[in-house]
C-alpha cells in the first residue's frame, strides 16, 4: 500500500496553526484567497480557526523579513565576516 502524503488540509485538524504556516507556505502574492477562506475550506471554527490564522500570518511575516534588504544584507555581512575569520586557505 502506498504511503500517503499528509498536507496541509489533513493536519489542519490535528494542529491548526502549523497547518496556517505550512498552507501560507505555498501561497503566491496574485493569489486572491485570504486566510480565513483557507480556513473556511477545511471547516475550521473558533480556536482553532484563530491558530491557523495566526499560523499563517506569522508565516508570511517571516518571509516578508527574509525579503527585506537589511536582513539580506546583515546575512551576506555575516557570512563574510565567518569566512574573514578563517583566514586565506592558501596560507595555511
Amino acid at each position: 500500500m502506498p504511503k500517503r502524503q499528509i498536507d496541509w488540509q489533513d493536519r489542519a485538524m490535528r494542529d491548526p496553526y502549523l497547518a496556517g504556516s505550512i498552507a501560507a507556505r505555498s501561497y503566491e502574492w496574485w493569489q486572491e484567497i485570504t486566510p480565513e477562506q483557507e480556513a473556511d475550506s477545511v471547516g475550521l471554527l473558533g480556536e482553532a480557526r484563530a491558530k491557523f490564522v495566526q499560523g499563517w500570518q506569522e508565516e508570511m511575516d517571516e518571509q516578508e523579513q527574509e525579503r527585506d534588504p537589511k536582513h539580506v544584507l546583515f546575512e551576506e555581512y555575516e557570512q563574510m565576516a565567518r569566512e574573514y575569520e578563517k583566514g586565506d586557505p592558501a596560507a595555511r
